[in-house]
């Protein structure tokens, strides 16, 4: 970073030594009037993740307080501002690291679970980053997607009525969501297995398969948003009941 001071000449005299600390004291001033004009924007440009040509403004050690990297020199966690209908924040955080064995993962999966890959794999979001946050972040806290159902208005759906678009989630033993995914396909027949768009851990790709047929077991329900009963309470306030 360049910075221009202005350079003050004095001549020689009495006052000599007296001068020479002046023009030192006014050009360490300019410079940290211009250090203290600049820093803003650089943090402004860091909280933003803001892109500067191929790379990002990220802290240093270094004197001036920043450096700057390229992006494939970036191991970079971001989240995005995302909420429930009930205005509260969902935590979530994108990850650009991809799992270095993904394609024989890929291989393994497609046989052991008659699935069929839909998309490459991604690190930017996971299951319930596809299911409730359109494939946009990683959503990793249980509790976050118990409320984004309660938030957002879902109701449980019995496996007989289940549609396309509906969203499945399974459970672990303990009761806690492991694995979510949105109902795409509802064969004919009479077992009606539905089969599922879902992605396959945090880094890895998005598979259509059968919701029983999935690394995650058969421990999974349906829901489907409903907001009858909010249309049933506005009625009523615009009624005066």
């Amino acid at each position: 970073m360049k910075i221009l001071v202005p350079v003050i000449r004095f001549r020689s005299g009495p006052g000599h030594q007296l001068n020479q600390a002046l023009s030192l004291a006014l050009t360490i001033g300019l410079f940290a009037i211009r250090m203290l004009w600049t820093a803003p924007e650089k943090s402004k440009q860091q909280k933003r993740g803001q892109s500067t040509k191929g790379g990002f403004l990220v802290p240093s050690s270094s004197t001036i307080g920043y450096k700057f990297i390229f992006h494939n020199q970036l191991n970079m966690q971001t989240g995005i501002s995302t909420e429930t209908s009930g205005r509260w924040p969902i935590p979530n955080q994108q990850n650009f690291d991809i799992v270095g064995n993904e394609n024989t993962l890929v291989e393994r999966f497609v046989t052991q679970y008659e699935a069929k890959l839909r998309t490459a794999a991604s690190g930017r979001y996971n299951c319930h980053g596809l299911t409730f946050g359109s494939r946009r972040t990683c959503i990793d806290d249980a509790t976050s997607i118990v409320r984004i159902l309660v938030d957002d208005g879902y109701k449980l759906v019995d496996i007989a009525s289940v549609m396309p678009g509906d969203v499945v989630l399974y459970y672990d033993p303990d009761g806690t969501v492991s694995h979510s995914g949105i109902v795409a396909l509802i064969p004919d027949g009479p077992l009606k297995f539905p089969q599922v768009v879902s992605k396959w851990g945090v880094a890895g790709a998005e598979y259509l398969h059968w919701v029983h047929k999935s690394p995650y077991g058969v421990d999974y329900k349906f829901y489907r948003v409903d907001h009858s009963g909010e249309s049933i309470i506005l009625s009523k306030i615009i009624l005066g009941q």
